[in-house]
């Protein structure tokens, strides 16, 4: 995904917000935390059952950004062969805003927000990998966009825009936890010519 389209999408999600207010729908809670969780896929470079997965307890802050507060680093965790945990510092101060508004203002409206899910359901429960993926289809969808694109490629543009603003090619590797940001890196930063 283009920087264009992250932006177009995540206006989108904000924008479903807007609408439940506006018509009176008890569904603006679950649009606010959709458009968060959105938020964090794309500015923590996650897959949909990491963001699933997370707790309230996962954020942390960091001695080296105390701007950021409580969502300074986020502990990540089990995902991929093997499964290990790992810690993606914040790059996104607009992202973390996202976050901490969502956790101080709408996160306590659920009747579930005493459990440690950061995504709370309606019913109790915590937001699925599966009703991330369908929710982005939806938006994706009313958008017009292309049906290839998926929460995975926020995640894909997460690692190109680092790479594309200067990052450190073993700094991305540590945030998504995997090599393959060096097959994006490829596509990022052409070879040399021998």
């Amino acid at each position: 995904m283009t920087r264009e389209e992250v932006q177009l999408f995540l206006d989108h999600a904000d924008a479903q917000v807007e609408t439940a207010l506006r018509r009176g729908h008890k569904g603006a809670l679950a649009s606010y935390r959709d458009a968060t969780v959105f938020k964090v896929v794309y500015a923590w470079g996650l897959r949909c059952s990491e963001a699933s997965g997370l707790d309230i307890a996962d954020f942390h802050r960091r001695a080296d950004a105390p701007e950021l507060g409580r969502f300074g680093a986020l502990d990540v965790g089990p995902s991929g062969l093997p499964p290990r945990w790992r810690t993606v510092v914040s790059t996104m101060p607009w992202a973390v805003e996202a976050v901490e508004d969502y956790v101080d203002h709408i996160r306590p409206r659920y009747r579930s927000s005493r459990q440690p899910a950061l995504w709370p359901t309606e019913r109790g429960g915590r937001l699925s990998a599966r009703g991330i993926r369908e929710r982005f289809a939806s938006y994706r969808d009313a958008l017009g966009l292309d049906k290839a694109m998926t929460p995975h490629r926020m995640r894909g543009a997460y690692i190109a825009h680092l790479l594309e603003g200067g990052a450190d090619l073993a700094f991305v590797r540590q945030q998504v936890g995997r090599t393959v940001a060096a097959t994006i890196a490829a596509r990022v930063r052409p070879a040399r010519p021998q």
